[in-house]
């Protein structure tokens, strides 16, 4: 193509690559896109055309209200290409044709709209989709699912009670060996580009060494405190980019918790959590997602607790009931996520 357009005086021109028309299918899949990125690698090769940048096409495109879909004409394109200081514009079509995509081009002078050179060429789709995977979409977004893993960071805020004295004997809460990064499995559902649904589970596991001594002695061996969660969110994605997303939602959390202690001596009968061991909570989400892959993902999340209602670990001492220590959930927590991506 180079060669063709400086055999016409034309080489070193300035070249604008306009999307590619095509119908709403391959248009979802960008394969329009694709096909345009193409050209840009081969043509930026070969060295025989000053290309202008995408962004300031698209800008121009968006200022004349053509929007980026590809549907422009020869005269239409030689008013945006004379715009932005283009002297050669590339515009054309893709379409698929049973087992290829057939691509139309064409090389248009700006100045006076005539068609310099015509290209037209059949690919097969398998080879055409191999050399452009990092361009197309290969995961619907609409009805598409996902699922994914994550580690969460949620440190809770514990308070021991100070040592208390039933029936002649001094109980005095035990050391605590916290583990605040737990495990979260979760799945998507995409109904549409801009939203998605978050079902996730996870569980924490808090251990305590010596749960707690009575009279200087230690009637536990230690315990667990143990948190089930089920979340469901609510997002909207918004781009920032072909590879980049930012995610904002909101959501809602059950939290199940259930306290066990170790017992040495009949002075400590039983434990238990609070009397109210399922928690609610309102959660708001922010985040960023990068896709390196169109079916791989990678996910930094924060999540902002709004009700942090505390819960107590008590235990039964000489028939009372007494508390041992209070938990309050974090107001931040950070997730780092990867999700796989496949269609519904």
């Amino acid at each position: 193509m180079s060669k063709e357009a400086a055999s016409k005086g034309l080489g070193r021109a300035a070249l604008a690559i306009f999307p590619f028309q095509t119908d709403e299918a391959l248009a979802k899949k960008r394969i329009n896109f694709a096909v345009s990125e193409l050209y840009m690698e081969q043509l930026h090769k070969t060295g025989g055309f000053k290309l202008i940048e995408r962004m300031q096409l698209d800008t121009a495109l968006k200022e004349q209200k053509l929007g980026l879909s590809g549907a422009i004409d020869s005269e239409t394109a030689a008013q945006v290409g004379k715009m932005i200081g283009a002297r050669l514009l590339l515009i054309g079509s893709v379409s698929r044709m049973g087992k290829s995509y057939q691509i139309t081009a064409r090389l248009i002078d700006a100045e006076s709209s005539a068609i310099i050179i015509p290209d037209v060429v059949e690919v097969p789709i398998a080879l055409f989709e191999g050399e452009a995977a990092r361009y197309i979409t290969q995961v619907p977004e609409e009805g598409a699912l996902g699922v994914y893993l994550a580690a969460r960071y949620s440190k809770l805020a514990v308070k021991s009670m100070d040592p208390q004295t039933i029936s002649g004997n001094t109980l005095t809460p035990g050391k605590l060996k916290l583990l605040p990064v737990s495990a979260v499995f979760g799945v998507r559902y995409w109904p549409n580009a801009k939203w998605m649904f978050d079902v996730s589970y996870l569980t924490n596991s808090y251990n305590f060494s010596s749960g707690v001594r009575v009279n200087n002695n230690t009637y536990s061996d230690g315990g667990t405190v143990e948190a089930q969660e089920g979340r469901l969110l609510i997002n909207r994605a918004l781009r920032s980019g072909d590879s980049f997303r930012v995610l904002a939602g909101a959501g809602i959390s059950l939290m199940a918790v259930k306290s066990e202690i170790t017992r040495r001596d009949a002075v400590l009968s039983s434990a238990m959590g609070d009397a109210a061991s399922t928690i609610f909570t309102g959660i708001l989400r922010a985040g960023v997602q990068w896709r390196p892959q169109p079916r791989l993902g990678v996910e930094l999340l924060g999540n902002f607790n709004l009700f942090r209602r505390p819960f107590r670990q008590t235990v039964m001492s000489s028939g009372a009931v007494v508390a041992l220590r209070k938990f309050t959930l974090p107001a931040f927590t950070p997730e780092l996520a990867v999700s796989i991506n496949f269609c519904g």
